[in-house]
């Protein structure tokens, strides 16, 4: 619960209990929660390609570009700050502003399907 101010008709303060909602938010993707960001270290198969991080596997979808997708594979790129740095430079997909988030629940699905330990850890 927050505390708030409102004032009284005659201008003297009067304290007031605001009712909050209280949700379990998660924050940040770190600590116990880590396992949740995209940069996590968990390998996916998306697509017929595999990944060694969801950030990869996303970075991927931005093109069509076989050659361009292909710099994304487990077997070529582990690093997923590097896959967001290379995805700032492909050549853009023209439908990418209306799949990117589709794509993304995709690839964060099959991140969890594809290792139970992760999905058994979800909240």
């Amino acid at each position: 619960m927050r505390k708030g101010m409102c004032m009284k008709s005659n201008d003297q303060p009067k304290e007031t209990i605001h009712k909050q909602t209280h949700r379990n938010v998660i924050s940040s993707f770190t600590g116990k929660y880590a396992f949740l960001s995209n940069f996590y270290p968990a390998p996916v198969t998306y697509m017929g390609q595999t990944y060694a991080n969801n950030e990869a596997a996303f970075q991927a979808q931005k093109t069509c570009c076989a050659k361009e997708q292909q710099q994304f594979s487990i077997f070529r790129l582990h690093n997923p700050a590097e896959a967001k740095k290379r995805g700032k430079n492909l050549t853009l997909r023209p439908d990418w502003d209306k799949v990117k988030i589709s794509l993304m629940y995709e690839i964060c699905m099959c991140k969890f399907m594809q290792n139970p330990k992760l999905r058994d850890c979800v909240p």
